[in-house]
C-alpha cells in the first residue's frame, strides 16, 4: 500500500508539471512594443506533493530609438502572494557598469561590444536586489546609448535573460522569466 501511494505522488507530481503553462512572449510588426511573458510555476514540497503557484511574475522589455538614443524600459510585475527579488543593477540604476544586456547585429548576427564602464565586485549579496511586492510593479529606463558600440543606420537585437529570486536568503535559486528579443534601428539626430 505505502508503495502505490508513493506511486499515485509521483504521478500527481508529473500531472502538475504537464500542466505548467507557459505566456509566449508575443511582439508587434514594429518591434517597439513592450514584450510580456510570464510563467506559473509546479514546486514541491519536501513530502512529495505538487503545489501550484495560479499567479505569474511578468517582465517587460521595451527600447526607445528615437533622438539619437537607446533607452531600455524594463517592468516586472508580481502576480504571485510573496514578494519576488529583482537585480538593482537593470530595475532601479540608472547606469549599467557591466554587460547587462546581449547586443547584436541584427543583419550579422556579431554581438555588439560593451563599451561602458565595467566596475569589478564580488559576488552578489542581498544588498544587490529590491524587493516587488505582491500584487506590484516595478518599472525603470535605462540610457544605453554610451554603454554598446552602437552604429547609425544599424538594425540590433537587444536580449535580457529575465529571473527572479523567491528569496534573497537563497541567492543562487533563481526563477526564469522568458523575454522575447526586440529589433531596434539606432540612428544619430
Amino acid at each position: 500500500m505505502k508503495k502505490s501511494a508513493m506511486t499515485l505522488s509521483a504521478v500527481l507530481l508529473l500531472a502538475a508539471a504537464a500542466c505548467n503553462s507557459r505566456t509566449e512572449s508575443t511582439t508587434s510588426l514594429d518591434n517597439q512594443t513592450p514584450v510580456t511573458a510570464g510563467i506559473t510555476a509546479v514546486t514541491t514540497d519536501n513530502k512529495g506533493s505538487a503545489m501550484t503557484d495560479n499567479a505569474s511574475v511578468r517582465q517587460q522589455l521595451q527600447v526607445d530609438a528615437s533622438g539619437g538614443k537607446v533607452v531600455v524600459n524594463l517592468k516586472v510585475e508580481n502576480g504571485t502572494a510573496s514578494p519576488v527579488f529583482v537585480p538593482k543593477a537593470v530595475f532601479v540604476d540608472d547606469e549599467i557598469f557591466r554587460r547587462e544586456f546581449e547586443v547584436t547585429n541584427k543583419a550579422t548576427g556579431a554581438e555588439v561590444d560593451y563599451i561602458g564602464p565595467m566596475v569589478k565586485r564580488g559576488p552578489f549579496t542581498r544588498d544587490d536586489f529590491v524587493a516587488v511586492p505582491p500584487g506590484q510593479s516595478l518599472a525603470n529606463s535605462i540610457d544605453i546609448t554610451r554603454s554598446y558600440d552602437f552604429k547609425p543606420g544599424t538594425t540590433y537585437e537587444l536580449k535580457y535573460a529575465g529571473a527572479y529570486l523567491g528569496d534573497v536568503a537563497q541567492l543562487d535559486v533563481t526563477s526564469p522569466v522568458a523575454v522575447a528579443p526586440v529589433t531596434f534601428t539606432f540612428n544619430k539626430p
